[in-house]
């Protein structure tokens, strides 16, 4: 017997093992395309009934994005016509998929399938985003994916489009694309028409005419889009148990993803999901106070509208959001050279694909730093109020301190650019055995005393935690960028002798033992 969360989890393994299927099966398409492989297998299908079908098995993933989704027939219905099904499928499942991933909230994507006489007309066209001149040459490559700055993308595999064009040959036709910069984007197929004529008998004249009822029965699955299990959840409909546990705000495109995450912390934290930037950032303006601001967020880098590097700059360029710990997802082992926002002691990012146990300790171990923090800002908050005041007037003091939150000692842009400067030097000693809190001082022109305090007030952690913490980021960043082959070498090179202690704390700090980086 399974519980309900083993049951989703056995689900996911299903269907990605199915889309895994998929992908090897266009990749192998491919190769027998390019070798002259694969012949088309005719049969006589009626168009009107086997095109509604089709675009159905999409209904309900497209309302789920709130996208309309439409087919416009212009043909006769009792139109037949010798047709390879399964690779004409190919085409029109990859044409739809991808309209429907640029498509944002509220758009719409239209299937025009016409009679032009001698040749049939395929169109998917879409009001999404559009594709930037310098990338439309392109679309048709094999693995090609957009170089475009400031774009934002969904991790594809540059495989799909370049399936359809081949298959498009093969059917003899030819396919085209038009797009506009924030307009949207127009496939076009068109191939001979082999017609059949033929009298239909009642049973098919019955099924076309039944196509007026276009609902899709529930737990249909198709093309791997499934109804959604877990639900969004709402602050204001739980605030009570939000206040016993962390809050998390979840951002990823990715729905399997998303409930797998939600599977693996939901037991802990209590957790709210968005499916891109602009949305997370738009859930983030409507909370009226700081207690109804997440604990952290978690975030993927690859996301449509408002992707992963623009939600983070957002965030950190913003004083009632700066001081909200970000984890960010990403498949790309070189983003620690691009997150120049993200410092030590205030965020983390993982790479993809991660275990639970790794999950958990990154959340945990952010968390805990987030609250030290907090504790220190209070503190610091109420002594200074006590200070000033108290001695004179007590009831101004104690008024002074409940109108003064930790919001009031957010994390300025000097704070991090000064945090900046000393990972710079932390990092440039690191090696050092001997490195103490009194040789970066002498190195950065600053007591020890405002080194602890301003630490403290960034990052939450001492200088003896905020040391540890950059000897492990820079341990996990030698093991996934492959500088170093042994865990010796890695434990000398950021300045622990200590290996099998080393081996311990990171284990316990990453949930993954360097060990386990060193066997990818």
């Amino acid at each position: 017997k399974l519980s309900d969360n083993g049951l989703k989890l056995l689900n996911m393994i299903q269907q990605n093992g199915q889309n895994m299927y998929h992908l090897v099966d266009e990749i192998m398409d491919l190769t027998k395309l390019e070798a002259k492989k694969v012949i088309l297998k005719e049969e006589p299908v009626i168009m009107y009934p086997f095109l509604e079908r089709l675009v159905n098995t999409f209904d309900s993933y497209a309302q789920k994005k709130k996208i309309a989704l439409s087919l416009l027939y212009k043909a006769n219905t009792h139109l037949q016509l010798n047709l390879d099904k399964s690779k004409f499928e190919k085409i029109l499942n990859n044409l739809i998929s991808n309209a429907l991933k640029f498509t944002p909230e509220n758009g719409t994507v239209t299937v025009l399938f016409e009679d032009l006489g001698h040749v049939l007309q395929l169109e998917v066209t879409d009001n999404g985003a559009g594709i930037h001149p310098d990338d439309l040459p392109h679309v048709f490559d094999r693995y090609y994916q957009t170089k475009q700055a400031n774009t934002s993308t969904q991790g594809g595999t540059g495989i799909g489009l370049a399936l359809v064009q081949e298959l498009v040959k093969l059917f003899e036709g030819e396919i085209k694309v038009e797009s506009e910069r924030g307009q949207g984007t127009n496939f076009i197929v068109n191939f001979p028409k082999k017609q059949i004529l033929k009298q239909l008998d009642e049973q098919e004249i019955a099924a076309i005419a039944a196509l007026s009822n276009k609902e899709i029965p529930i737990g249909k699955q198709s093309n791997g889009f499934v109804k959604e299990s877990i639900e969004q959840v709402s602050l204001q409909d739980h605030q009570e148990s939000f206040d016993e546990k962390p809050k998390l705000l979840v951002v990823e495109d990715n729905r399997q993803l998303r409930e797998y995450i939600q599977i693996l912390l939901g037991d802990t934290y209590h957790m709210v999901t968005a499916t891109n930037g602009q949305e997370a950032l738009d859930w983030l303006a409507g909370r009226s106070s700081i207690e109804e601001l997440p604990d952290l967020v978690i975030s993927d880098l690859m996301m449509p509208i408002l992707d992963g590097f623009q939600l983070l700059t957002a965030l950190k360029n913003h004083e009632k959001f700066r001081a909200i710990p970000t984890i960010m997802l990403t498949a790309r082992a070189d983003m620690q050279d691009k997150l120049t926002a993200l410092r030590i002691g205030v965020d983390d990012y993982m790479i993809k694909p991660f275990v639970e146990e790794e999950l958990q300790a990154r959340v945990a171990n952010l968390l805990q730093n987030a609250k030290e923090k907090k504790d220190y800002s209070e503190s610091a908050i109420e002594t200074a109020a006590t200070n000033t005041v108290a001695l004179s007037n007590p009831m101004v003091a104690a008024e002074q301190i409940v109108k003064k939150t930790p919001a009031e000692v957010l994390i300025s842009s000097e704070d991090l650019a000064w945090l900046s400067e000393v990972e710079k030097k932390v990092l440039a000693m690191l090696s050092d055995f001997d490195f103490t809190l009194d040789r970066l001082s002498t190195e950065i022109y600053l007591s020890p005393r405002q080194i602890r305090r301003r630490l403290k007030k960034i990052t939450g952690l001492s200088f003896s935690q905020y040391l540890r913490e950059a000897r492990f980021r820079e341990a996990r960043h030698l093991l996934e960028t492959k500088k170093v082959r042994t865990i010796k070498k890695l434990a000398y090179e950021i300045g622990m002798k200590d290996v099998k202690y080393f081996s311990q704390q990171f284990k316990q700090h990453f949930g993954k033992s360097p060990s386990e980086y060193l066997l990818r």
